[in-house]
């Protein structure tokens, strides 16, 4: 211990027992603190005698109160009391604490993998400095004896180390040291006359010498460095550290010493520590005080959390690499370490197998080569002037004196779950003296008993402790082997005599053994039988059975009587018994195992009559006289004939009379089977015949007429079946829920032929539908199916019209599949509503779809609505289809013509769709005021106004023929009717119209595509020079509509009733400029995937469809300045990231296309405007995992798309507005790549832009004819 003592005068050698006090005489330190160590071992030995040594059980724990590793909601620590090797400790507390919550070990190395857990004892000194206990007031705070506290400290190490056994764990260190008073000499060097003389104190002084171990690197026993420190004060000059030089008494400020700033945690971290992290033990490396070193300052000790850290003074210290045997550094009272100096110079150090080092006062020498060394090792020297002079050996190679560490296994951690090993764990729950209980057999081995029974006496053991009984202690009883049931008496405990008892009745098995354990239950743990006392007591029963009876057999010697045990044993009977007994197992297996027919005797019964006995003439089948069952067995199986079973034809007496005409009746079978092969016709066969109630209706037999109930031949039935059967005699099962839908339907339909011919009469395999199908109308067709169960739907759809007046809904089927013979053959006609297809696989080819009745005027529904799966993905195809509407009236009733919904994979190729809707506000503007005409003018603006309203592709020749009608009927007016006609027109409404309402994307395509050649010649814009010719015709259409409206009566005023025909295609752009595109084809979410190829689309396609009343295309308004620039890309560079969570995948290439609109939500349209104002707003999307927007032509500026990835590649935006700058399309998203898109524009000086918020997209810009921003 580190404390002011003048010597250790304990000799433990010498067995002193006790300290006694002479009178008069001195009573000093060391003789009070020997009287202690000699206290402390002799407890210790009688500890080691009773708990453990080292040459058996090193230790262990107390059954009661004993420190322990449980499971308590994960590893925990029990406090209790530990003893190992005589050496008692304990852990406080009641509670289990957590490993890292122990107050002996603070801070520390958490555990990992799989682990041993232990316990290291050892003791260490506790000072005024640590507890303020041990000063006392009345003495004015002086400290007067110190103390020693035994810690118990858990720590672990990996499971592959035994940390009781294992050299990396070590008590303590075994390097000798030497130690011996210096030879000190004042003379000069003579070969260095410019030496200095040092002044040498050369007395030897009085005084305890110390040298300990301050820290170690490495294993224990194979450190790779080692750092040593000594004191000629026992390191007991100690002090709190003040946080400054000026606070601190002046030996601990010197630069003469070598100082160790340490506290409570540091100093309970002395020792070995095999733990596998990378964890150290809260140690500050030695300090000196100098200019170089910057002088007195408090460190923190890495992981340690003491409020107070303390200061201990020593003379020197040396740190030593064993591995290179290099001196690291070092110093003596001031004087540098070195190993280049002279051997007899102060400081000298020498490294090697032994380290030799030349003090200030004394030489050292330690072993170091194959040594072990522990943190806290330590050697005392005392010194006495009296007693020792120059050369005296101190120490002479002796081992540490301290620390000893004691250690224990505690448990093992596998996977985090505490093994059990009950053999290893006995230790850790020694009895007290007073529970020396033992557990002894007292009666009920070794009973015997048939299988079933209870034993007759019950089985009984005995506890006691020593030579008294134990009254009332519990005995578990348990059956081991064997089964069984076992009823306890008394609930297991000992009676008055210590006697407890047990009745048991073994299972039934023969063969098994049997064995009940009876174990003393330990009264702290009674309900787990792991902690019963050991050793068990076992009891075994036997199981009476038929191997153990003797038989003795009392059948006639006389070898030639036929009976079994004869027959099956033989003359001499010497199989069994050849132990010189029979048992009743052996001829029990006998018979069981080896007896035979042949071993069974047979008396002949003697027959009389017709009987197979008597047919048989001879049953001794081997013909050795002896007949048994064997001999009767083989001669039925191998002679037994037909002409050996007698028959009794009396029963069929009169059947046998028709068959065998000469009046003869068999008596045996093999007669009967002749008679039968040889007379037998179908005329002597009689047939019931049945009524066939079971059966369905018609039956075989009513389309035969053969009258049911009655009697007839057999000859009679085959000869109908063979010579008059056929197919209009089967009948049809109507109930097979795989008939066709058709058969199904039609009740007439009852037999094959039947069947046959109705599916001769219906043109293809699936269900036709139309004139001469299986349905006459699609509308009863869809009814039908309605009313079915058919999960798989075909329809084959026949030329012709199929009109749709109602809604319909076909939902939640497997497959709807519906073709036509051509999309202008197969047409159907949605006229008032909505028509619903929802299945896994939906197919459309060949087919037209128009909203609308066949005369081609607008509705205010008509719209077809594609639905797939909700939870995995279904697969819609529309191939080869047309779709057309021209939508007019109540928006509120409005929906998109076509829209598809749910998880789909869509394949939409090669279509063709048309979606328009009438603007009344433009032809109010257009048309002449009907207020004001009468008679023949009014009568062709009607006629005008009602051909504006028709759909061009539902009867484009009912359009032509209207349309000429038209045209006709205004050059018919005479002169004063055509003024009244011009004159009631309102040109200057179309001023105040919008010029977004009549440019040409605004005008219906499907109208404008059936100008006639000569007709784009001769539209022109009214500008000088301008002839209307070529390309520039379309965009004249765009920027001049009053001219051409002005155009269109002028023509009027001058054209004559020859000249309708010029006038044909000046009424086609009036007709556009009244319709405006409308959204052909809407796609719910980014949940439909898939691609849109190679379609011509005149009209929208909406993406992110929701409910049109709510939602707006994405678009923002920007005039392309720097800043908004900005705003856009810091937003996107934040909010835009590669997690973005989008799904589905979209390709849309070589389509024509109006426009495509990515729909977004008001607060999402007004989010995405204040972002490119700079705001920071948040923006919830539905957007697309990609899309790939590769060569389209769209007719319209401002698309828009929102995709996480993007392509627009190829692309062809062709517009007319005449503004600055022109933006063709919108994108959002986190990456695009733009490469060759391209655009047109009358002004050609036009900035014409695709705008993007995107996080990434500048190197993905390529070979674009208009700018990306």
């Amino acid at each position: 211990m580190k404390t002011e003592i003048s010597r250790d005068s304990h000799q433990s050698k010498k067995r002193y027992s006790g300290v006694y006090q002479q009178q008069g005489r001195m009573l000093t330190d060391s003789d009070w603190n020997e009287l202690v160590d000699i206290l402390k071992e002799r407890l210790s030995e009688a500890l080691r005698d009773v708990v453990g040594s080292e040459q058996g059980s090193i230790g262990g724990t107390p059954r009661h109160r004993a420190l322990r590793i449980v499971e308590d909601g994960g590893v925990k620590i029990q406090p209790g009391h530990i003893y190992i090797d005589g050496m008692a400790a304990s852990l406080p507390g009641d509670a289990t604490l957590a490993y890292d919550q122990q107050k002996d070990f603070p801070a520390p190395p958490v555990p990992s993998g799989n682990y041993v857990l232990y316990a290291d004892v050892w003791e260490w000194t506790v000072t005024q400095l640590m507890d303020e206990r041990l000063r006392d007031k009345g003495l004015h705070g002086a400290d007067t004896c110190s103390r020693k506290q035994m810690l118990a400290q858990i720590k672990w190490c990996p499971d592959s180390i035994d940390p009781q056994q294992s050299g990396h764990n070590p008590a303590r260190g075994d390097a000798a040291l030497t130690l011996t008073l210096l030879q000190k000499t004042a003379d000069p060097d003579g070969c260095d006359p410019c030496a200095a003389e040092l002044d040498i104190d050369t007395r030897i002084g009085n005084y305890l010498f110390r040298v300990e171990v301050h820290d170690v690197q490495g294993d224990a026993d194979n450190p790779s460095e080692i750092t040593l420190k000594w004191s000629s004060e026992n390191g007991a000059e100690q002090f709190l550290a003040l946080p400054t030089a000026e606070e601190m008494p002046a030996g601990f400020i010197s630069d003469k010493w070598v100082y160790e700033f340490f506290d409570e945690t540091s100093e309970r971290h002395l020792g070995v520590h095999l733990n596998s992290t990378a964890w150290q033990p809260a140690r500050l490396a030695l300090q000196e005080f100098s200019e170089a070193s910057g002088g007195y300052s408090v460190p923190t000790i890495p992981g340690s959390s003491d409020a107070q850290t303390f200061i201990r003074r020593w003379d020197g210290y040396c740190k030593v690499d064993l591995n290179s045997g290099v001196l690291l550094g070092g110093i003596d009272r001031g004087v540098l370490l070195s190993t280049t100096t002279t051997p007899d110079s102060l400081g000298y150090v020498s490294v090697g197998s032994v380290l030799e080092m030349a003090l200030n006062s004394l030489s050292l020498e330690l072993e170091l080569s194959s040594k072990s060394f522990v943190a806290g090792d330590f050697w005392l020297a005392d010194v006495r002037e009296a007693e020792h002079s120059e050369g005296s050996v101190l120490i002479d190679a002796q081992p540490p004196q301290g620390i000893t560490h004691y250690y224990l296994t505690l448990g093992r951690v596998n996977g985090g779950v505490l093994q059990s090993n009950p053999e290893i764990d006995r230790k850790y729950a020694f009895p007290a003296l007073t529970e020396m209980t033992s557990l002894f057999m007292a009666g009920g081995d070794g009973q015997e008993i048939v299988p079933g029974e209870a034993l007759p006496q019950p089985l009984r053991v005995g506890a006691a402790n020593g030579e008294w009984p134990v009254i009332g202690a519990t005995v578990r009883f348990e059956i081991e082997e064997g089964g069984g049931t076992l009823s306890v008496v008394n609930g297991g405990l000992t009676n008055t005599d210590g006697i407890a008892e047990c009745e048991w009745t073994p299972d039934a098995v023969i063969g098994t053994a049997c064995r009940v354990k009876a174990a003393l239950v330990d009264p702290d743990h009674p309900a787990d039988p792991a902690n019963d006392f050991r050793p068990p007591v076992y009891f075994y029963a036997n199981l009476i059975s038929a191997d153990q009876v003797a038989y003795e057999p009392n059948c006639p010697p006389d070898a030639t009587v036929s009976t079994v045990h004869h027959l099956l044993l033989g003359p001499d009977h010497s199989r069994l018994g050849a132990d010189g007994y029979y048992t009743v197992k052996e001829v029990l297996d006998a018979l069981l195992c080896e007896l035979k027919a042949d071993h069974i005797p047979y008396d002949d019964p003697a027959c009389t009559g017709n009987t197979v006995g008597n047919l048989l003439a001879d049953l001794d089948f081997n013909s050795d006289e002896l007949l048994t069952v064997k001999d009767v067995l083989d001669t039925l199986l191998c002679r037994l004939e037909a002409e050996h079973v007698p028959y009794d034809p009396e029963e069929q007496g009169a059947r046998w009379d028709d068959i065998n005409e000469d009046g003869d009746r068999p008596t045996t079978v093999q007669q009967a089977i002749d008679d039968l092969a040889e007379n037998l016709e179908s005329t002597d066969i009689r047939y019931q015949v049945p009524d066939c109630s079971t059966s369905p209706s018609p039956s075989v037999r009513s389309g035969l007429g053969i009258t049911p109930g009655s009697e007839v031949k057999v000859d009679a039935v085959l000869d109908a079946l063979l010579c008059d059967f056929n197919a209009d005699d089967l009948p049809l099962d109507r109930n097979d829920p795989k008939l066709c839908p058709g058969l199904k339907a039609d009740s007439d339909v009852r037999t094959v032929q039947q069947a046959l011919n109705y599916l001769c009469t219906h043109k293809c395999c699936e269900v036709t539908v139309g004139e001469g199908g299986w349905f006459s109308t699609l509308e009863e067709a869809f009814t039908t199916f309605k009313k079915m169960d058919e999960i798989a739907i075909s329809i084959c759809l026949l030329p012709g019209n199929h009109i749709v007046k109602e809604a319909h809904q076909l939902k939640d089927r497997l497959s709807i599949r519906i073709r036509g013979c051509g999309a202008m053959l197969s047409k159907i006609y949605l006229v008032y509503d909505k028509l619903e297809l929802g299945a896994e696989e939906i197919q459309l080819r060949d087919v037209s779809i128009i909203g609308g009745d066949e005369a081609g005027e607008s509705t205010e529904r008509g719209s077809l609505i594609l639905a797939g799966g909700r939870e995995k993905n279904s697969h819609i195809v529309v191939e080869n289809c047309l779709f057309s509407r021209v939508f007019q009236g109540n928006s509120a009733s409005w929906l998109p013509l076509v829209r598809v919904e749910g998880l789909v994979k869509l394949n939409w190729h090669g279509n063709h769709m048309t979606a328009s809707r009438i603007d009344e506000e433009i032809s109010g503007a257009f048309l002449p005021d009907k207020g004001a005409l009468a008679g023949a003018t009014l009568d062709a603006t009607l006629k005008l106004e009602e051909f504006f309203y028709l759909n061009p592709l539902i009867d484009p020749t009912t359009y032509e023929k209207k349309l000429k009608a038209v045209a006709e009927n205004l050059v018919s007016l005479n002169d004063a009717e055509r003024d009244e006609f011009i004159n009631a027109r309102a040109i200057d409404r179309i001023d105040n119209l919008p010029v977004e309402l009549i440019h040409l994307n605004r005008r219906n395509p499907a109208v404008i595509g059936r100008l006639t050649a000569s007709g784009r010649h001769t539209i022109s814009s009214g500008a000088a020079g301008d002839s209307g010719g070529g390309a520039m015709m379309r965009m004249a259409l765009a920027v001049a509509p009053k001219n051409e409206i002005e155009t269109f009566y002028t023509d009027i005023k001058s054209l004559g009733v020859a000249d309708a025909e010029k006038l044909l295609d000046r009424i086609r752009v009036l007709a556009s400029l009244v319709t405006s595109p409308d959204y052909a084809l809407a796609l719910a979410s980014s949940a439909v995937s898939g691609a849109i190829n190679n379609n011509q689309i005149s009209g929208y396609i909406g993406l992110h469809y929701i409910d049109t009343e709510k939602m707006a295309p994405l678009s923002w308004k920007s005039n392309g300045d720097q800043s908004e620039l900005e705003n856009k890309a810091n937003w996107a560079k934040k909010n835009m990231t590669a997690s973005w969570g989008a799904q589905g995948q979209l390709t849309l290439r070589g389509n024509k296309i109006m426009a495509l609109h990515s729909m977004v939500l008001p607060e999402t349209f007004e989010a995405i405007q204040d972002i490119v104002l700079g705001k920071d707003s948040h923006v919830t999307l539905n957007a697309y995992e990609s899309m790939s927007i590769t060569d389209n032509y769209f007719d319209e500026d401002q698309s828009s798309f929102i995709s996480k990835f993007m392509t627009l590649n190829g692309n062809q935006f062709l517009f007319f507005q005449q503004e600055r700058r022109i933006t063709q399309a919108y994108t959002l998203g986190y990456r695009g790549i733009f490469l060759g898109n391209m655009s047109f524009t009358q002004n050609m000086d036009g900035d014409i832009v695709i705008e993007q918020i995107l996080h990434d997209f500048y190197d993905s810009v390529r070979a674009n004819f208009l700018r990306i921003i």
